[in-house]
């Protein structure tokens, strides 16, 4: 072993071990651990992954169907990592295994995100349950494009919708591009009124 693969060995256990503690630390402040005996199973999902994946970007060399087959606590962790931005969620991926993005990132990592777009939306008179399933559609616009909420552009929301659509159809199956559309659509008026986007949603003609 050379010289610089020990040194990259050695800044990848400490990236590891950060990662991991950062992680512990979101499980018990978004609820789902709340004490050892419930965080150290999670946890192994998270060490499994990186045991197979210790470069994070490894993973998207996997084919859809290795992707959707990785064990359920790996995958739990794998969701994280596209909310913290540290790996990019595919649209092949996002609309066949369908993460429930937007549930996770209400429940901790993006709260006030979330808070802020419910106030808005609920004084353009959108339910509850239809906001709930724009988040959703955002927070995957966010895996998707790494981006914080306040960095997006309408750009970031046509390239997510050509490419769920283009990855609808290679996979043959999946949620159907139509759903995202009608949600992005939602989300783009509320963005606009969050000042988020310059321009206001037009329904195409």
């Amino acid at each position: 072993m050379t010289s610089t693969q020990i040194v990259d060995e050695a800044e990848t256990t400490l990236f590891h071990s950060q990662l991991l503690r950062d992680y512990a630390s979101y499980l018990g402040a978004a609820g789902y651990a709340t004490n050892l005996e419930s965080l150290d199973p999670v946890l192994w999902g998270a060490r499994a992954f990186l045991r197979h994946f210790p470069h994070l970007k490894e993973w998207l060399s996997l084919s859809l169907p290795d992707q959707l087959r990785g064990p359920r606590k790996s995958r739990y962790f794998l969701h994280y990592l596209f909310l913290r931005h540290l790996l990019p969620a595919s649209a092949a991926y996002l609309i066949s295994a369908r993460p429930n993005l937007g549930k996770v990132a209400r429940r901790y990592l993006e709260r006030e995100t979330f808070a802020q777009y419910m106030e808005v939306g609920r004084r353009l008179h959108y339910s509850v349950d239809i906001l709930s399933q724009q988040f959703h559609a955002l927070a995957c616009v966010m895996a998707y494009s790494q981006k914080e909420l306040k960095e997006l552009t309408i750009g970031d929301m046509d390239a997510f919708t050509n490419a769920v659509h283009v990855a609808w159809i290679e996979a043959g199956y999946g949620s159907d591009p139509r759903y995202w559309h009608g949600r992005l659509f939602g989300v783009r008026t509320v963005l606009f009124h969050m000042g988020v986007l310059p321009n206001l949603a037009r329904r195409r003609t």
